[in-house]
């Protein structure tokens, strides 16, 4: 008898659930009214349309980026899966106005955590669309298994799973 040694091993398998950070109707990225999304050029997820102000973190993990506009945060889950909350479209304009952050880059986060308050009627007023895209970014290691109905989701419900293998 012999054995076959792998040069290359695995280290874990992870699944993950990510909860929906924001009470809202959950449409499917196709349906976003943007290329960079509908066209997944950013990655795998889903978006919601916002139904109050308060953003919660989706994930256990660590903020990794918050864009100088505040209008994207990015985290990084303990298992690796680098998952980015993108509010509005072309929200990036309104440099700030509207989006109040309340973590900072670094800071450790659970499930539920308070990341930002969000002025829908200010985004609205400016003439912004509020939808929030919910996106795993590094898909080349982690698979998204969506949710098959896109209906209205509470925050800190399961919105989609994330299954990978970190090699």
């Amino acid at each position: 008898m012999f054995h076959i040694k792998s040069k290359k091993k695995i280290k874990n398998i992870h699944n993950q659930i990510v909860y929906s950070p924001v009470t809202g109707q959950v449409i499917r990225l196709e349906d976003v009214n943007d290329p960079v999304f509908s066209e997944h050029l950013l990655g795998d997820g889903l978006a919601i349309i916002p139904k109050d102000d308060m953003l919660f973190s989706p994930v256990d993990g660590t903020i990794c980026t918050i864009f100088p506009t505040q209008h994207a945060i990015g985290l990084k889950t303990d298992e690796g899966a680098e998952i980015l909350i993108h509010i509005g479209i072309d929200t990036v304009m309104l440099n700030g106005k509207g989006f109040d952050c309340q973590t900072s880059i670094n800071q450790k986060v659970k499930v539920g955590d308070v990341l930002m308050k969000i002025d829908r009627e200010e985004i609205h007023k400016a003439g912004y669309d509020p939808t929030i895209m919910v996106i795993v970014t590094n898909k080349e290691k982690f698979k998204v298994n969506m949710k098959d109905d896109c209906s209205l989701v509470n925050n800190g419900v399961p919105l989609f799973e994330i299954n990978g293998v970190n090699i």
